[in-house]
């Protein structure tokens, strides 16, 4: 398996923080010291020939595949923003930034009247902010969105992990007006989570349940869920010898993968939601036979992502059903020391782990085996902050940025 370089993008005027691909589009954002946000959109090159100015002298780039500019969120944040993530279904967009706040942003609906020809002359879409959360005393540091889009964790400075939570009075009309967006989105803070001791860098939802890990300074991840309306800690793992940077989930929500400032990577496993997910695998085997469970529950659901293979079954769940487990049994899995020379900033976990490290390398591992091939790529000609899998596309495609204020698209080749 290769690494091939796809595309570079000057995209801003500082170092680049964070990239989030969408889970429903070719679209993914970006955030940098530059004060702005950047949606692009990926599209496939008609010629066969590259067409950028490729500083990583790569004759080939661009030949597949090109971008363009959607959006740029300028003259809005006071200070940078650090995080982007785009939510499960792709509507939205929250940006947290070291102002202290985490603003969500949607695309702008097109007008029942707007001609044919009108929407193929328009060259971009207008995002509109939609909410903007406050609480935090200073700089967020990463803000998410759950799978069913109820609850947003954010995370800063201050050592805290603030809840905020869809308002059940506005829940149902909010999902009408979904595909309108002619309502503000209504969160109020649920809870404040406080434990870690020092600045917590990054929150991550499990895929499958309601339950979130945490990423800090002081070196410890901490598992949270909700329990009788309140949040608690149910689990500390604290095997990092220095700051904890980042946490992924794989799809099946089994394993979480960390990285730090130690240089290594682990992947824990919880041995209590692969046994959930073999027994709901066996549900929706018997299931089988059913043609019209495919067909259930089409309004105002999420679709839970399983790592089974059942033909024309798809796990879904009721809004405000979707709800939280005990996981706290989460064990490493596998270790991986020394895998850059210098911190790793980022990972993502999907089909593959990729890495970013300090070293301006990115590296994917291959976790199909016990003996988890390496392969790796210097990506950036500096700090490389943050990586992102394209989940949407078949090919393997993932997107680094780095301190070189470069966009970097690459993809898996066998």
């Amino acid at each position: 398996m290769e690494i091939k370089h796809l595309l570079c993008i000057n995209g801003h005027n500082d170092r680049i923080w964070s990239v989030s691909w969408s889970p429903t589009e070719d679209l993914f954002a970006t955030s940098s010291s530059d004060f702005k946000v950047k949606i692009w959109r990926l599209k496939k090159t008609e010629t066969s020939r590259g067409i950028n100015r490729c500083t990583m002298n790569n004759s080939e780039c661009g030949s597949e595949y090109n971008y363009e500019l959607e959006f740029e969120i300028d003259n809005f944040f006071k200070k940078s923003p650090r995080s982007v993530k785009f939510s499960n279904d792709g509507k939205y967009l929250i940006c947290a930034s070291f102002d202290g706040t985490s603003s969500i942003w949607s695309k702008e609906p097109e007008s029942e009247n707007t001609s044919k020809d009108a929407l193929e002359g328009q060259k971009r879409k207008e995002w509109v902010c939609l909410a903007t959360l406050e609480g935090h005393e200073n700089e967020v540091k990463c803000a998410s969105f759950d799978i069913s889009g109820n609850y947003i964790a954010s995370c800063g400075r201050d050592k805290t992990i603030w809840i905020y939570e869809k308002s059940h009075e506005k829940r149902e009309e909010d999902y009408e007006d979904l595909n309108r967006l002619n309502s503000n989105l209504d969160y109020f803070c649920s809870a404040i989570l406080t434990g870690h001791k020092h600045d917590v860098k990054h929150v991550c939802w499990s895929p499958i349940a309601l339950l979130l890990a945490s990423a800090s300074y002081d070196n410890t991840i901490r598992i949270w869920t909700l329990k009788e309306n309140d949040w608690f800690c149910i689990q500390t793992l604290n095997l990092h010898t220095n700051t904890v940077w980042c946490l992924s989930f794989n799809k099946d929500g089994t394993r979480l993968a960390s990285c730090s400032s130690d240089r290594t990577l682990f992947v824990y496993q919880s041995r209590f939601i692969v046994g959930l997910n073999g027994l709901l695998g066996k549900v929706l085997k018997s299931c089988a036979e059913l043609p019209k469970l495919s067909t259930v529950l089409k309004n105002r659901c999420v679709v839970l992502n399983t790592s089974f293979p059942v033909p024309q079954i798809h796990l879904e769940v009721k809004l405000g059903n979707y709800g939280p487990i005990i996981a706290d049994d989460w064990e490493v899995n596998r270790a991986y020391e020394e895998l850059h020379s210098r911190p790793i900033y980022s990972l993502d976990f999907d089909d593959y782990i990729i890495t970013a490290g300090g070293d301006n390398k990115v590296k994917v591992i291959d976790l199909s085996d016990r003996f988890s091939n390496i392969y790796e790529l210097a990506a950036h000609t500096a700090d490389v902050n943050a990586v992102s899998w394209n989940r949407r596309s078949k090919e393997h495609i993932f997107a680094s940025v780095g301190d070189d204020e470069y966009i970097r698209i690459w993809k898996l080749v066998k």
